[in-house]
């Protein structure tokens, strides 16, 4: 008889592979989910930048600011940033100004400390429930 001098693994070596995968997984996730998190932001920021902006623009054309989207030339009464996690909508507005907001549609992350932002037509800007400093300039 001839003795096999093919080499396999053995379920050891296959274990300690798999235990070496879980902890690097385990270290990536969550540096991925904060990139996520302030890509999402960052979305919600911009497309409150683009409704002042076209709030501006509103007031340029009619002398008073949009007190809806549809006003804005949207075609439905409510919109979404481009990512679809954040509702935009005007909160109020007449001759004097305007008041913005994005607010996050599904929030059941708790670790989102970023669940609505706001501006005002003097670029006054507010978040919650964490506050403007970490919202917006974060």
């Amino acid at each position: 008889m001839k003795a096999s001098n093919s080499r396999g693994f053995t379920l050891l070596e296959l274990m300690i592979c798999l235990a070496i995968i879980a902890l690097l997984v385990s270290l990536a996730v969550p540096g991925y989910q904060h990139y996520r998190d302030r890509a999402e932001r960052n979305d919600a920021r911009i497309g409150l930048l683009r409704l002042a902006a076209d709030q501006q623009n509103h007031f340029l054309e009619h002398g008073t600011y949009a007190s809806d989207l549809i006003a804005l030339g949207s075609t439905t009464p409510s919109a979404v940033t481009g990512n679809g996690r954040y509702r935009l909508a005007v909160l109020s507005a007449d001759t004097d100004g305007f008041v913005v907001r994005a607010s996050l549609i599904t929030p059941e992350r708790e670790r989102n400390r970023c669940a609505w932002f706001e501006m005002d037509q003097r670029q006054h800007r507010w978040a919650g429930p964490a506050g403007a400093r970490e919202c917006w300039y974060r």
